[in-house]
Formats: structure tokens, C-alpha cells, sequence
């Protein structure tokens, strides 16, 4: 599936201080020092937004801004992202710039960008090599073709090729992502590149294309962060067009975790449901979770295996803060697969393990699952995680009185 985003731009806040260290690094790439850079974070933390913000001001400045997306979708293409960056400017070149710009290369370019050989139809076919030498072959050819492209720009610019959602992306994409960084050091082309830290485990193809990066300190990290108090109410105010109720941002913030994604949706919707957000009174007694957010939230929890999704309802119902022995009690899950389900959850960043108990890293996904439980299920489980609680506080059950009571 596509990830949906919103139709208007998000307003363009609280990353100035990130922003400035990319136009500097972009600064240096005009100067002949290329080199990738790659923005972090977790799903709606404002990757794109600021990448996108950073590829504005630079084709504003004159630099050739080359984008080309990896997506979550079955039956993608290989080099997708490089296809689709690549598209345009094959396009629009001149055929005799871009006839000097591909080089020799030109039928390994086509592979990639079928326009290439639109626009030059008497490209020759290259003699065939072995599969390693083809792929290496391949790498170079796109790779010089990029560098000869970012050399005919202006002095002073280049080519900015943004990469966007890279851990989507297919293993072949990021090889060739490597290869180029490779070639960068003398260049003035930067590449910004976007991915999401959750979801990223060692076995994930990226995984392998970064530490390589890194070994070789071939790239540099932007990790973004969730907003401040302070910066969710700068986004409310320029959502909304007025400086919202201070207790009002409070339980946004709360309820969001920061996410600025999170944020614009709440409060979207707390508008379309007729919240006066001006009024410290206009906090819902329940929230509820906007469209957007659920489904973001409902295809980072398809990604995980069903064991994953049977403990994660259980873990709705029992709360935030819960405890592996209540959490094995009341789901009845064996411990071996218990145990790997649950490591999934905290490697995808659905939980957080602190002090022994375990958290849902947002409240909206805890309140995703609770929303998706039927009447009778959740019954189900409420009743599953009192029986399990009043078994393990038995002997001294007045602490727990309140929560059992809940549960029955």
C-alpha cells in the first residue's frame, strides 16, 4: 500500500536549527564536497517535510533537485526511486547535452530510465558480462551520468537527488545508493536521503547499506525528534490561527507524544468535531483517533506477525505500564512465542520497555487497538486481564482493588 499523506503541506516549523545544518552541508556540495546526508526518525516525525523544504530553497538558488521515492507496495519495480528521478530531467534535457552526459553508459542508463532510450533511439546494445560485471557496470554508468550532470550546473551549485522513504526501498536501490557515495567526494551533488529508524532491524537490506556507510564515513545522520510542548503549540497556533488554550496543547502533546503528524491530525479533527481549542474546557473526556492516524497506525501494526497483533490487543486493555507475568496470564500465550512477539513489538517501536513494564510508545496506537476490539472481545479481554491480575495479587489484593474492579 502507498503511504497517504496530507494534500496541504504541513507548515514548515520547529526544524529550523536541522535545516540550516543541511543548506550548510548543501553549501559545501556546491563547493565540489558531495556526500550523502540522511534524515532519521520515526513515522510522521517530518522527514520528508524537511527534506522537501531544503529541495524549495535550493531550486530557488538554482540547483538542479532531482526526487524519486521508494514505496510500501508489492510488485515495485527494482530502481524505482533512481526511475523516478531520473525521469524528468532525461526528458527535458537537450538530446545532444544529454547524449555527452550519459557517455558510453547510455544503454545502461535505459535500463534504469526507459527515456533514455525515447529520447535516443539508435543507443547501441552493450555487450553482455556477467552478472556482477553487468551490476557493476550498471552502478558506474548511473553514477557517472549523475556526476557529469551535477558538473554542468552553474558554479557554486549542482544536483540535489533526494531519495525518500529508503526503507521501503528494494535491496538493488540501496547498492546503488552506496555505489554512488562511493564516487561523491569531489562532486557537487548531495544526496538526502529519508528513512524511518523503527521497523529497521539487522536483517533489513538498509541496515547493511548503512553500516557500510558508516564504516566508511560515507554519510552524515539528521536524527529528528518528536516536538517540544513548546513547538506543539507554535504548530497548533499556525494550524489553527490562534494561540490555543495552554491546557488544550498540554493534552494534545500528551496524547500525540509530540509527533507533528499526530499533532496536525488531532487537531484537525478536534476542529471538524467543533472544539473551540481557544477554550481550556475543549479537551475530549475520550479521545478519539483521527482517520489519518489510524491509518498510519493500522499499517505499521499490519507489519507484524499475528502473535504480535494478539498480544498488542491484550496489552490495550491491560494499559500502559503492564508487566510480562500479567501479560502472559492474560493472554494465554505460551512464553517462547510470547517472548519473541513481544521483542517484535519493541524492535518496531510499538512498545517501550522501562523499569521491568512496557509502554505503548504513542497513546493513539494503544487507543488504535482498543478501538478495533469488538464489543464482545474486549469484554473478553477485560475479564481475561482481571482473572489474570486477581491470580498474581491474590495475597494482598487491596493495591490493585481499583484496577480489578475496572476489569470485571
Amino acid at each position: 500500500m502507498l503511504e497517504l499523506t496530507p494534500t496541504v503541506r504541513r507548515p514548515f516549523m520547529g526544524r529550523e536549527r536541522e535545516l540550516t545544518a543541511l543548506w550548510a552541508r548543501l553549501a559545501l556540495a556546491g563547493q565540489g564536497h558531495g556526500g550523502v546526508v540522511l534524515v532519521a526518525g520515526e513515522p510522521g516525525v517530518g522527514k520528508t517535510r524537511l527534506v522537501m523544504e531544503l529541495a524549495d530553497r535550493a531550486r530557488a538558488e538554482g540547483w538542479l533537485v532531482l526526487v524519486g521515492r521508494a514505496y510500501d507496495s508489492d510488485g515495485m519495480p527494482p530502481f524505482l526511486p533512481w526511475a523516478e528521478a531520473l525521469r524528468d530531467y532525461v526528458r527535458a534535457c537537450p538530446s545532444v547535452e544529454l547524449r555527452t552526459q550519459l557517455g558510453d553508459g547510455a544503454a545502461d542508463v535505459a535500463l534504469i530510465a526507459r527515456e533514455v532510450r525515447t529520447r535516443l533511439p539508435d543507443l547501441p546494445a552493450r555487450p553482455p558480462l556477467s552478472a556482477e560485471h553487468e551490476r557493476y557496470r550498471l552502478f558506474e554508468s548511473v553514477s557517472e551520468f549523475l556526476l557529469n550532470v551535477a558538473r554542468s550546473r552553474t558554479e557554486g551549485t549542482g544536483v540535489l537527488l533526494v531519495l525518500d522513504d529508503l526503507h521501503w526501498a528494494d535491496r538493488p536501490t540501496l547498492l546503488l545508493l552506496g555505489h554512488l557515495a562511493r564516487r561523491l567526494a569531489g562532486a557537487p551533488l548531495l544526496v538526502a536521503g529519508t528513512y524511518r529508524t523503527v521497523e529497521l532491524d539487522r536483517t533489513h537490506p538498509l541496515s547493511a547499506v548503512l553500516a557500510e556507510l558508516s564504516r566508511e564515513h560515507l554519510h552524515e545522520r539528521v536524527l529528528l525528534r518528536s516536538f517540544s510542548a513548546d513547538e506543539a503549540a507554535l504548530l497548533v497556533q499556525e494550524l489553527t490561527g490562534a494561540p490555543a488554550a495552554p491546557a488544550v496543547v498540554g493534552a494534545i502533546h500528551r496524547e500525540t507524544e509530540g509527533n507533528p503528524f499526530f499533532v496536525e491530525e488531532v487537531v484537525r479533527h478536534l476542529r471538524a468535531e467543533g472544539f473551540d481549542l481557544v477554550d481550556p474546557r475543549a479537551v475530549p473526556a475520550r479521545w478519539a483517533v483521527p482517520e489519518g492516524v489510524r491509518q498510519v497506525l493500522g499499517r505499521r501494526l499490519a507489519r507484524l506477525s499475528a502473535v504480535a497483533n494478539q498480544l498488542l490487543q491484550v496489552a490495550a486493555v491491560l494499559g500502559d505500564g503492564f508487566r510480562f507475568d500479567v501479560l502472559a496470564l492474560a493472554s494465554g500465550v505460551d512464553a517462547g512465542p510470547l517472548v519473541d512477539a513481544l521483542e517484535e513489538t519493541v524492535a518496531a517501536a510499538v512498545l517501550r520497555e522501562q523499569g521491568g513494564r512496557y509502554h505503548f510508545t504513542h497513546a493513539l496506537i494503544r487507543q488504535t487497538l482498543d478501538e478495533e476490539l469488538s464489543a464482545p472481545r474486549r469484554a473478553r479481554l477485560h475479564r481475561r486481564a482481571g482473572q489474570a491480575l486477581e491470580r498474581l495479587h491474590s495475597g494482598n489484593p487491596e493495591p490493585h482493588l481499583a484496577v480489578l474492579a475496572h476489569r470485571g
